[in-house]
């Protein structure tokens, strides 16, 4: 896995009342730094050195995005856990007398589906539908 970015410096078109389009195009100036350590605070004082000159009212300002940390993905059975607890919650909330038994009839209905499985692999095929009713 990659190591995340510290952050990225612009001077980008930040205007509230903006015009068709900005005159240089949405960014003027860009820089990553990797450090992940940077605060604001220095990295604010570093581009007051490094980036271009702009003028009050010409629309760009300078820009500070945080770092972005990569995307944790789910393991099957943690979807799985999850699925199954959600849809008994909202059985147990809608219907408390038949709870249990909706419960066990849509587990075996969609097994593959409160196992873990992504959609596109639990999903049957229209005509197959289309046969059965």
């Amino acid at each position: 896995m990659a190591m995340p970015v510290g952050c990225v410096l612009s001077l980008a078109w930040n205007n509230p009342y903006p015009r068709d389009e900005a005159p240089f195009g949405p960014t003027l100036w860009a820089v990553t730094i990797i450090d992940p350590g940077v605060e604001r605070h220095e990295a604010d004082a570093w581009m007051r050195q490094a980036c271009p000159q702009q003028r009050p009212g010409d629309g760009y300002s300078p820009t500070w995005q945080p770092p972005v940390r990569p995307i944790r993905r789910l393991s099957a059975e943690a979807k799985g856990r999850i699925r199954r607890s959600r849809l008994r919650r909202r059985l147990q909330t809608k219907l408390p007398l038949l709870a249990g038994q909706l419960y066990t009839q849509e587990l075996g209905r969609k097994a593959g589906y409160f196992a873990g499985q992504d959609i596109a692999q639990t999903a049957e095929p229209a005509a197959a539908a289309a046969e059965r009713r």
